[in-house]
């Protein structure tokens, strides 16, 4: 069953739904899709926003211990999540770092979602 309190949305990554339109998403699948696209957008990018973004990128670039990667994804994650989507309560941000590549595991949940097993992780690559 599909909650569609929230409507739908454009699937993230971008997709055509095979009638030559944007493919739809809706429930959880509309909420991972709004989460990943908030947290793939880079500090700065938003001319009309510049505070709206991560600084992921600039954490491919600059040597970090994981630990403090870890802090800053969570505070990143947190501050853009809390501001942007009052739909969504972050719990934890990862990074996993491997060469060029940056990949920021994050879990998350709907607000007010209490329910066992109700968590969800968005995966931000960043490269």
């Amino acid at each position: 069953m599909t909650d569609d309190r929230y409507g739908k949305g454009i699937r993230i990554p971008i997709q055509l739904d095979g009638k030559s339109d944007l493919a739809n998403v809706s429930g959880d699948e509309l909420l991972q899709a709004n989460v990943e696209l908030l947290l793939g957008i880079e500090r700065g990018e938003l001319e009309w926003d510049p505070e709206q973004g991560t600084r992921f990128r600039e954490m491919l670039h600059k040597k970090v211990q994981t630990l403090i990667a870890n802090a800053v994804a969570n505070r990143e994650t947190t501050d853009q999540i809390n501001r942007y989507d009052p739909n969504v309560q972050a719990l934890e941000a990862i990074v996993e770092k491997n060469g060029s590549q940056l990949k920021v595991y994050v879990r998350y949940r709907r607000r007010g979602s209490i329910e066992a097993g109700g968590e969800q992780t968005a995966v931000i690559e960043v490269s």
